[in-house]
């Protein structure tokens, strides 16, 4: 008897079906959390996406706030096979005439000549290279001491076996930096570098066997000679990194204002800023035809976020007068009421490029990339504002943290009752069985009885 599970077997009641519906009902309000939950999921998403949004614009807003995107310079060569540049900020626009007399070369030291380089030479000796020793053993070839010279940290050359023509082979030290004050030098110990011909005896005068000397760069800029160590030349013209390429020759670098730069910085923030508000307005919506509201919808917070962000980039800034005063002066404007697109950023480029050629400085002052101590301006004090949502403890991270801590919650809510409902479930379960358990009993009793009654009928 106590084997009896199927539903009804005995009863002939489908309490399992009963079962499950009375476990359905008890579930709701189980469900009912979970649809909760899950709702706050979606909205933890959500303003995870926004605070990405918002912190996009942020590094957009920051970008029109430094005086490299308005004061940016380009510079062009008129011969980029004997020299080009690249401009900062700093350097004025201008034209710069570049007379290359000698390039930098790096000091080159050879061996003599070998024919296998994998032999024991049989040198012996801890000559020492740009202050740096090398151990070297009998038993070392050229291509072991190649492979000690590299692998001694800091030493400045950079060793290499070369074969010169079948059946000779030369050990190569070439300095890693042109210039004569990075000229090899070496100390000789036992004769090795002597016996390795990378030094040869002069009359009683010791000397490199040198393939190429160091040599300084010497450049006319301007009719002006300078010497460097470097075929890239950062300190002559401050601001201009030239980089020369072509000894005997002359190009000329012109410097000019690359305007093109603050036009592209402008534009990303209206992109960015017109995501930020389709976003966001996506989930305050409400679609009267499905009659579905957004997920934020009646959110204000985000209308104040939206709100302020706004006047931060429209409103006139502070401090400031003449002719270009706020966004709209240089192009900088939302649609008109009649286009139907009133809420969204544009930028009239042609506008705000001559803006930039005739007004340079005041369009700086406007975003706030004139003055680097001066924190007004739209850039400005745009960065500072959408950081206070962005940042760490700021407000949408804050809302996130807050959201998850809901579902946290909700989830152990959800987790005790459905331990209890699944407690529940096997406790009615029990039930049922027992009384089928019960029942076949109670017939399994009633059959003997009324066989008792039948065999006592008989004997009268």
């Amino acid at each position: 008897m106590s084997d009896i599970r199927l539903s009804g077997a005995v009863s002939g009641l489908d309490w399992e079906s009963l079962v499950s519906q009375l476990i359905a009902v008890e579930r709701k309000p189980i469900t009912q959390l979970e649809s909760k939950k899950k709702t706050l999921e979606n909205k933890s998403t959500a303003w995870k996406d926004i605070n990405s949004k918002l912190y996009s614009l942020q590094s957009k807003a920051q970008a029109l706030k430094s005086r490299d995107t308005f004061y940016s310079r380009k510079a062009e060569s008129s011969d980029s096979t004997v020299a080009t540049a690249t401009a900062s900020s700093s350097v004025a626009p201008g034209t710069y005439t570049v007379e290359v007399i000698k390039l930098a070369r790096a000091h080159t030291v050879v061996s003599g000549t070998f024919a296998d380089p994998a032999e024991a030479r049989g040198i012996t000796g801890n000559p020492v290279i740009n202050g740096k020793t090398i151990a070297i053993e009998a038993s070392d070839s050229l291509n072991s001491i190649r492979d000690k010279i590299n692998n001694t940290a800091d030493i400045g050359v950079t060793a290499s076996v070369v074969q010169v023509s079948p059946g000779q082979h030369r050990l190569v030290l070439v300095a890693k930096e042109t210039g004569t004050s990075n000229a090899i030098s070496f100390t000789d110990d036992n004769n090795a570098l002597l016996g390795l011909g990378l030094l040869w005896d002069d009359g009683g005068t010791i000397k490199s066997n040198t393939t190429q000397e160091a040599v300084d760069a010497e450049v006319k800029v301007n009719s002006l000679t300078i010497s460097r160590s470097t075929n890239t030349i950062a300190d002559a013209v401050g601001g201009l990194n030239l980089q020369i390429k072509a000894e005997g020759k002359t190009a000329t670098i012109t410097v000019t204002n690359d305007s093109q730069k603050a036009v592209d910085a402008v534009k990303a923030l209206v992109s960015e800023y017109n995501a930020v508000y389709d976003y966001i307005s996506s989930k305050m919506s409400y679609d009267k035809e499905t009659k579905t509201a957004g997920l934020f919808m009646g959110e204000t917070t985000l209308t104040q976020i939206l709100g302020t962000i706004r006047r931060l980039v429209l409103d006139p800034v502070e401090g400031l007068t003449g002719s270009i005063t706020r966004g709209s002066d240089m192009g900088l404007s939302t649609g008109t009421w009649d286009s139907g697109d009133i809420n969204h950023l544009q930028l009239d480029e042609s506008k705000f490029t001559q803006k930039l050629e005739s007004n340079l400085d005041d369009v700086a002052r406007l975003f706030g990339a004139y003055d680097l101590a001066d924190t007004k301006g739209i850039g400005a004090r745009l960065y500072s504002q959408v950081k206070t949502y962005t940042q760490t403890g700021g407000l949408v991270p804050e809302r996130q943290k807050a959201l998850s801590e809901q579902q946290r919650r909700l989830q152990e809510r959800i987790d005790s009752m459905n331990q209890r409902l699944d407690q529940r479930e096997q406790n009615l379960r029990r039930q049922f069985i027992n009384m089928e358990i019960t029942i076949a009993r109670l017939k399994s009793q009633g059959s003997w009885l009324d066989s008792q009654i039948s065999s006592m009928s008989g004997q009268y």
